[in-house]
């Protein structure tokens, strides 16, 4: 890691901390010395669970013999600050940054001499995945011995896990638009922008979704229905089991329906969700 992207991570980790730490300046009045105290805290736990994503990151580059660095821009820090405030500290905008992956020109221990879509979406992807098998390790020293740390060690890690999974702002024409070979040259085009080296900001669920939307929306059902059921009900093992389930039930619908949210009859089909496997 360069300085610059040094720079990037500790701006990264002191938004988060903020964010994360948002509802803990006192108890039932501000209290400024309580609430730094609870923001420092909080933003080395946010910088170990960076580091966890990212150390991952990093791991799973060098197997595919590429190389991965940390970005982010200040526009997404912006919005997070802007969200937690707005929200009152219970949405957290926590894909403020993500990974980008440059292949070696060659490879020769590999198939192909440039990485492609498919182990892109991999590389992506094990970052949030370390931080969700994080948060379920949180999540059971915490409910077995009531500590605070753990607990939000758990919560930082679902968050950032759940968001670095959605694909935001190029899924959202995706979904809304369709049509014809414009149509699939624009979701061609918005592809491309995430592999390139653009200065418009992307998330990481953006790199797995344009390398396997099935892939993505698997990991994201998984995350997310987990999540939600280990917070709210503390049953790890049981809501890892329903995340897992209903993830399988997606993908094998997905698969019966050709890749299709709702069957459409093949004569008034314009695209497949084919394409992009």
């Amino acid at each position: 890691m360069d300085r610059e992207e040094f720079k990037l991570l500790v701006a990264t980790t002191v938004v988060l901390g903020f964010c994360f730490s948002f509802r803990e300046w006192g108890v039932t009045n501000f209290d400024f010395g309580f609430g730094f105290k609870n923001f420092i805290l909080i933003t080395i736990l946010v910088g170990i669970s960076i580091v966890v994503h990212e150390l991952t990151h990093n791991h799973l580059a060098t197997k595919y013999g590429t190389e991965v660095k940390f970005r982010t821009w200040k526009a997404l820090l912006f919005a997070a600050v802007l969200i937690t405030i707005i929200t009152n500290g219970y949405v957290i905008f926590a894909a403020v940054w993500a990974v980008s992956i440059g292949g070696r020109v060659l490879r020769p221990r590999h198939k192909y001499p440039h990485v492609g879509p498919w182990e892109s979406a991999k590389i992506a992807a094990s970052g949030p995945m370390a931080n969700f098998f994080f948060a379920l390790l949180s999540a059971a020293i915490a409910f077995k011995t009531g500590s605070y740390i753990w607990h939000k060690l758990m919560v930082i890690n679902f968050w950032i896990a759940g968001m670095n999974l959605f694909p935001f702002f190029r899924i959202i024409p995706i979904l809304l638009m369709g049509g014809g070979s414009d149509w699939r040259n624009f979701t061609h085009q918005m592809g491309k922008a995430v592999w390139s080296k653009s200065q418009v900001p992307y998330m990481e669920g953006e790199v797995i979704f344009f390398g396997s939307p099935m892939f993505n929306m698997f990991l994201l059902l998984l995350v997310t229905i987990t999540a939600v059921l280990v917070v709210s009900l503390k049953m790890i093992f049981t809501g890892l089991f329903i995340g897992l389930l209903i993830g399988i039930i997606y993908w094998i619908y997905m698969e019966k329906n050709k890749g299709e949210l709702i069957p459409i009859p093949k004569n008034m089909r314009a695209w497949k969700w084919d394409m992009w496997k």
